[in-house]
């Protein structure tokens, strides 16, 4: 009589190969969802590389064209070099506080630990100096480029490279400087 109670008890539940069935597919479906939340993690951490890249690269170009606006003599690299430079001297003419006009050195070299470009700007009360693309690595190029009607160039190369190296971001641009020599002064106000 025991084993026929036994018997006729209806079970109801999962057996071990349902649950362990159950286990593997979620696992699995917890394991794609992960992946597809990995894949965009390093995607977004591979796009803000490279905007920090291109952001740093853009505010060291805007002020390369600032201060070419402002250039009367590209002192170095010197006239008739066909070579790239590892840094660049500019003579350009600014107002000063008191109102008088007067020639500034702007200097543009990459920082010699290749971490960042250095300006340094000086008007004769000592050197002010500014690093550009802090935490790139740099490599930057100046060529001077001679134009028709004794008009100057300035080519720059930049690469910069974040510090592991995952990003590398590259650009040249040409900039025309609009003054040379004296001719400059023309436009000033006094």
């Amino acid at each position: 009589m025991f084993l026929k109670e036994k018997i006729e008890m209806k079970k109801s539940g999962f057996t071990l190969v349902e649950l362990s069935i159950g286990v593997v597919l979620g696992a699995m479906v917890l394991l794609a969802v992960s992946n597809i939340f990995s894949g965009g993690l390093k995607s977004t951490t591979k796009g803000t590389a490279h905007l920090s890249n291109l952001q740093a690269s853009s505010i060291l170009f805007g002020q390369i064209e600032e201060d070419l606006q402002r250039t009367s003599e590209i002192l170095y690299p010197a006239a008739g070099s066909n070579e790239t430079s590892l840094n660049v001297k500019l003579e350009t003419i600014e107002e000063s506080q008191a109102g008088t006009i007067a020639p500034v050195s702007v200097i543009y070299e990459r920082v010699s630990s290749g971490i960042g470009v250095k300006r340094t700007r000086d008007e004769g009360g000592g050197p002010l100096e500014h690093v550009f693309c802090r935490n790139l690595k740099v490599e930057i190029g100046f060529r001077r480029v001679e134009l028709s009607g004794g008009k100057i160039g300035l080519c720059v190369k930049l690469k910069t490279t974040n510090p592991k190296g995952a990003e590398e971001f590259s650009l040249e641009r040409f900039f025309y400087c609009p003054a040379k020599g004296s001719s400059i002064l023309a436009g000033w106000q006094k």
